[in-house]
């Protein structure tokens, strides 16, 4: 899909319709972010006019449920891949209206990206494609939903199928808030498949006083995890890991990371 192919209309559970570029996926994707997950219990622990920054905001589902838990939520909500972002952008302008989107994918250094999209699976469009990744945890999850091996291949062959890349703006997390008049951030959302390192090394150390929470997918390659979760505990943080039991034996984990340190901007 191109951004000049008008987005499909799918509907969610509660009789909102969002845009999508690709129907299949908000089923799945709106059960991940509206249970009773990390992000969840992540937003239960926020003040009313919580500032959300969302990096990794796919079609806003996220968005959505942050929203409407947390109605006077200001939310910054910033996705790389043009098609998706033009559903993020009618999503938000639909149902929350008073959040900014941002066309953009945020890493360690301010310029431009190869940004590798998937039109028959665009959550998994990424910077850093890594084909093996992608399968191991594409077969955990079907396997643990009892998806037979012969269906899985058909599947995991489809994924690729059509995929494109693009040129897309890259931005620091601390140039965006610089941009943006950020001066405190309640809970950093990061969902950006295997670019979740990069974004939290685009935080300058005077920012990361004001950064109450972090909620993130870490996919664990060559000690990804323990390096992510040692930057948040040096920078004073204190850390849960949990793995959604339909990821076990892939690579995904979730965190959720909560300001323990003294000098945080107060609230």
């Amino acid at each position: 899909m191109t951004t000049s192919t008008p987005p499909a209309e799918v509907g969610l559970p509660d009789g909102r319709t969002v845009a999508t570029a690709n129907p299949w996926e908000v089923e799945v994707l709106w059960r991940e972010v509206s249970g009773d997950g990390m992000y969840t219990r992540a937003a239960a622990a926020l003040p009313a006019d919580a500032v959300i920054v969302d990096v990794g905001a796919h079609i806003g589902l996220s968005a959505l449920c942050f929203a409407d838990r947390l109605p006077d939520a200001r939310i910054y909500a910033v996705e790389a891949a043009p098609a998706t972002f033009e559903c993020l952008r009618r999503n938000l302008e639909r149902y929350v209206p008073g959040a900014t989107a941002i066309h953009a994918a945020v890493g360690d250094r301010d310029g431009t990206a190869t940004f590798e999209y998937y039109p028959n699976s665009t959550s998994m469009s990424t910077m850093y494609a890594d084909e093996d990744d992608d399968r191991r945890n594409v077969t955990a999850v079907m396997t643990h939903g009892g998806v037979p091996a012969r269906e899985q291949q058909g599947f995991l062959t489809s994924l690729r199928a059509g995929s494109s890349r693009v040129t897309v703006p890259v931005v620091r997390l601390s140039t965006l808030l610089r941009r943006a008049g950020i001066d405190r951030v309640d809970l950093l959302k990061v969902d950006v498949e295997r670019a979740e390192w990069d974004v939290l090394c685009g935080i300058d150390a005077g920012h990361w006083p004001l950064i109450g929470a972090v909620v993130a997918e870490v996919h664990d390659i060559d000690g990804q995890l323990d390096r992510v979760v040692r930057l948040l505990r040096e920078r004073g943080y204190t850390v849960e890991v949990g793995q959604d039991p339909s990821f076990a034996g892939g690579s995904v984990h979730l965190l959720h990371a909560t300001a323990a340190r003294d000098g945080r901007a107060a609230r």
